[in-house]
């Protein structure tokens, strides 16, 4: 049975109600920050979301927030979901315009 606050996208399951994230089956540690991102990612599945646009949706309410810190958290969820960070198979950097979730 699938509960309503679950979303299962390719190797990922997001438990939004419980705050968990599985890959392949293999539960995360995720911080509340990396988990909005992923969150945001699995949302948007295929779409390039830009730095800006991503900085944004992470801090709504905080006018620093800086494209630039993006980078460090995809940098650190990919060290957490990724299988080989430096070479991303799922979290992916569309070069200029931003980054995007490929699951297939």
């Amino acid at each position: 049975m699938a509960i309503e606050n679950e979303i299962e996208l390719g190797p990922f399951k997001l438990d939004d109600s419980r705050k968990k994230i599985y890959v392949k089956g293999v539960e995360k540690s995720l911080s509340p920050k990396l988990f909005d991102l992923l969150k945001i990612f699995i949302d948007n599945p295929g779409k390039v979301i830009s730095p800006a646009e991503l900085a944004v949706k992470l801090w709504p309410f905080d006018e620093r927030s800086d494209p630039e810190d993006v980078k460090q958290y995809v940098y650190l969820l990919r060290k957490a979901i990724e299988p080989d960070p430096a070479k991303p198979r799922w979290l992916r950097n569309v070069r200029g315009f931003g980054y995007q979730l490929i699951v297939n």
